[in-house]
């Protein structure tokens, strides 16, 4: 709906933009927690994304984590050809991003991608060369850029492959594969047009086979999370089952129990005020006579 739409959009530009500065991930779950009052439209947001996700491509997904994707005149969030690492968290290979156009001037259109399905001799090149990792290595996915300084994909200039600009509207939603190959794009763009999406990765619900890296930039904000409020991001244990990040009720009493935790300091500091004062005024007293 229009309504939530509109407040997400608002959140980015008062506060994430603001505040969030060389940062991507969890800016929204980090803001659920931190307002003051609770923020109905932003969880009827994701309440809406989760029916929506269950209704498309039954139970057993999860939302792992948040970004907004802001592209303006010398904005790119991405710039490089990349898979997005953190999907191999889990073993299946039905993850995807939800990335979720929510207003724009003149830019209906998303980021540059290499459609799997139409692309397929691109991905088999890529795959076959790749080394004993899920994850294609940077190496290979930058060759996209520059083919002639990877000899072993030279191919690539026989098959030229082609990216796709997917047509969207403000609060159409697009689905990217989980081994889809994708950057910011970088059309030429005039000093008025930009584009506001906000972005979900999706796994399933399966045990956690593979640690967040710290080198990628999801594994190192995750952890700079975890630091900064313990007990918001749960975390993403070897072998258990990939927890469910954005719980209203666990978060609601994390809170409640931090506002609380804050009030017993600020009383205990306030005695001890008290009896600094109790003690310099003694010592005044005693110092008269």
């Amino acid at each position: 709906p229009l309504e939530e739409r509109q407040h997400l959009a608002r959140l980015y530009f008062e506060h994430t933009q603001k505040k969030w500065k060389g940062k991507t991930y969890y800016p929204l779950l980090y803001t659920l927690a931190a307002n003051k009052k609770e923020d109905d439209l932003a969880w009827s947001a994701v309440n809406r994304i989760r029916r929506r996700i269950r209704a498309e491509f039954g139970p057993g997904y999860v939302l792992v984590n948040d970004f907004f994707s802001y592209r303006a005149p010398g904005k790119r969030l991405f710039a490089n050809w990349h898979q997005d690492g953190e999907f191999w968290m889990v073993g299946s290979c039905t993850g995807f991003n939800l990335w979720v156009l929510l207003d724009h001037h003149r830019m209906n259109f998303s980021f540059d991608v290499f459609d799997v399905r139409t692309q397929p001799r691109l991905y088999h090149a890529l795959y076959r060369h790749r080394p004993n990792s899920s994850v294609l290595p940077r190496v290979l996915v930058s060759a996209l850029d520059q083919p002639s300084l990877s000899p072993m994909l030279k191919e690539l200039r026989i098959i030229k492959p082609r990216y796709t600009n997917v047509p969207l509207e403000s609060g159409d939603a697009l689905v990217l594969r989980q081994t889809e190959v994708h950057r910011t794009d970088a059309t030429s763009l005039a000093p008025d047009q930009w584009r506001l999406a906000i972005g979900f990765k999706v796994l399933r619900k399966e045990p956690v086979v593979r640690a967040s890296s710290p080198e990628w930039p999801f594994g190192k904000e995750a952890a700079m999370l975890r630091r900064e409020w313990p007990g918001l991001l749960p975390d993403f244990k070897l072998g258990g089952q990939m927890p469910v990040v954005y719980n209203h009720t666990a978060i609601s009493l994390l809170v409640l129990h931090r506002a609380n935790f804050f009030v017993r300091v600020s009383s205990s500091m306030l005695d001890w005020v008290w009896v600094i004062i109790l003690v310099v005024a003694l010592l005044v007293a005693c110092g008269m006579r």
